[in-house]
């Protein structure tokens, strides 16, 4: 099964300030702060991410307005968060192919009820910023689950640059 571009159904998975609740859960984030949010905003990653596997809940945030990066940040452990971005910003001909049983589990069933992104690397030592497109996040929008892959072809790097 061929995953189609994210680039309109991203939106729908951020979390929005929340205005007028009378009990959001909490999230104490020492990169941005308190965030406030409802938990139909969760996505759920059954099986965490690869070195994650404890890491179940995320919250989808912008970096800024604007900005081609997001923030996934784990819920279940507050001092991790992870950049990411939509690979199409920088590959606009990333296509992936996933057996339909890879992703029966989060709902990924219809193509267009998924969206794809990939980890943002930045390291102190390095100046280049890179993007894994080797092991993508898949998350199904319907059912705000999500699962990482690791692609079995060697079509994609783990290491892509996002500026040369």
């Amino acid at each position: 099964m061929a995953v189609p571009e994210t680039r309109n159904k991203i939106e729908g998975l951020l979390v929005n300030h929340v205005q007028g609740s009378s009990d959001p859960s909490i999230l104490h984030s020492p990169y941005l702060g308190t965030i406030p949010f409802e938990g139909d905003s969760v996505i759920s990653m059954p099986e965490g991410l690869i070195g994650f596997p404890g890491l179940k809940r995320f919250l989808l945030l912008e970096h800024g307005k604007d900005m081609p990066f997001l923030w996934f940040h784990s819920i279940d452990e507050p001092h991790i968060a992870f950049m990411v971005m939509d690979p199409l910003l920088i590959r606009p001909d990333y296509r992936i192919s996933v057996r339909e049983r890879e992703i029966r589990d989060i709902g990924g069933v219809r193509k267009e009820d998924l969206i794809i992104l990939a980890i943002v690397t930045i390291k102190d030592d390095h100046p280049r910023i890179t993007v894994n497109l080797k092991a993508p996040v898949i998350i199904d929008i319907k059912t705000r689950k999500g699962k990482q892959i690791l692609l079995e072809e060697d079509t994609y790097p783990l290491r892509y640059p996002v500026l040369d």
